[in-house]
């Protein structure tokens, strides 16, 4: 090979270096000015209520929707495998177990709640470990249906024929676990003689009615009857002297 050749040969190889570290060097500079960044892990930032409040129910029984809340970390973005807990004043949460729930990949935990045996008000408040917030559900439960006519006052009263007891008659209706029941009708009867101040009557928020009795003009015993439909009969009986 010639000295031309040889000499140009070099060159050659000289710019290919050239270039080789022209390109590394702006590959690097690139690298450093698009830094790749790796995602932080999740932190809990927000509980929100998503359904299932307000509801109203009977005693003992699960209230017609699910209790849902809704995790989110501190950008924002939904959270799975977040442990819920759901701590009811009265009645019980079925979920894992312990109260527990866990979001899904939606972050949406959800359980379901079964009033107690006490008609009112339950409160079921829902929290997670890191959150701020605490998620308060309100429900209500109402009595059950009636199953038992209670004597209160007014049995076993003697007084003159012909004369107004001095006691009223008075019943209180429940439902199986002792809850009294407003708005419910009874309906009263009387046999020996004697004459009621009304036929029926309406429970009043503490479930109960009542009634008076005039006595007939004949001595004895007289019998009176409290009817609910579906539950057994209250039966006072007085006395005509």
């Amino acid at each position: 090979m010639s000295r031309g050749a040889l000499s140009g040969a070099r060159v050659s190889r000289a710019r290919r270096g050239v270039v080789v570290a022209l390109f590394t060097a702006a590959a690097v500079a690139a690298c450093k000015n698009d830094v790749v960044s790796v995602p932080a892990a999740q932190k809990v930032g927000k509980i929100s209520l998503l359904s299932g409040n307000l509801q109203t129910g009977r005693v003992a029984d699960a209230a017609p929707n699910q209790l849902s809340v809704e995790v989110h970390d501190t950008r924002g973005v939904p959270m799975a495998g977040v442990e819920i807990t759901f701590a009811p004043s009265g009645g019980s949460v079925s979920g894992l177990g312990d109260n527990l729930a866990v979001s899904d990949s939606e972050g949406v935990a959800s359980v379901t709640f079964t009033y107690g045996l006490t008609e009112g008000d339950y409160t079921i408040k829902a929290t997670a470990a890191g959150a701020a917030d605490t998620v308060v559900f309100s429900e209500h439960a109402n009595p059950g249906p009636a199953m038992a006519v209670e004597e209160l006052t007014g049995a076993g009263q003697s007084a003159a024929a012909g004369s107004v007891l001095s006691t009223p008659l008075t019943v209180e209706i429940v439902d199986l676990f002792g809850n009294p029941i407003a708005g419910a009708t009874v309906t009263w009867s009387v046999t020996g003689g004697g004459t009621l101040s009304s036929p029926t009557s309406i429970t009043d928020e503490n479930g109960k009615a009542s009634v008076t009795l005039t006595l007939g003009a004949t001595t004895g015993d007289e019998t009176v009857t409290a009817h609910v439909d579906n539950v057994p009969d209250a039966v006072f009986v007085e006395t005509a002297k």
